[in-house]
């Protein structure tokens, strides 16, 4: 664990779960509980007291405006103390989040009786799984232009 840094960095999530619903909108507002579930237990895994700031946003199309749920996250690169300052942590290895996130959004699809147990069992062992998580975009607090841009790419809407 790093201490407590002022020169403050975000890192945005793009996690994606290439996979439909009967209430899209319902099944998006779980999807980002999911997200936020995940990066608090990875936060947390690196025994920092304290909660990560995320912003969360929902897309609902990719660049053919095509039905493609997923969810943008912009994350501080730690945790927030009760106090208020921030414990720069490590970056999450990206196989972790994206195996928590697969495994979860098919147990929940399982549940929901979207699809059944044997397609969630072939899923989890297809090398290419349609669930990805991608952090490599990384914003330092100084960066205003950065910070605009990151933002507004996280926060367009498809019209």
């Amino acid at each position: 664990m790093r201490p407590a840094s002022r020169n403050r960095q975000s890192r945005c999530f793009g996690i994606t779960g290439h996979v439909a619903s009967e209430s899209p909108v319902t099944f998006l507002g779980e999807l980002c509980r999911i997200v936020e579930r995940l990066l608090i237990q990875a936060y947390g895994s690196a025994a920092a007291q304290g909660r990560p700031g995320l912003i969360r946003f929902v897309q609902t199309f990719a660049d053919l405006l095509s039905f493609n749920p997923h969810i943008h996250v912009l994350a501080a690169d730690g945790v927030f103390r009760a106090d208020g300052a921030l414990v720069v942590l490590p970056a999450i290895p990206v196989k972790l989040l994206e195996q928590g996130f697969r495994t979860v959004v098919l147990k929940l699809l399982v549940a929901e009786a979207a699809i059944g147990e044997r397609l969630s069992v072939s899923m989890l062992a297809w090398r290419h799984s349609g669930f990805s998580v991608h952090n490599g975009v990384r914003v330092r607090a100084s960066d205003v232009e950065g910070r605009n841009k990151l933002s507004t790419c996280c926060a367009r809407h498809c019209l």
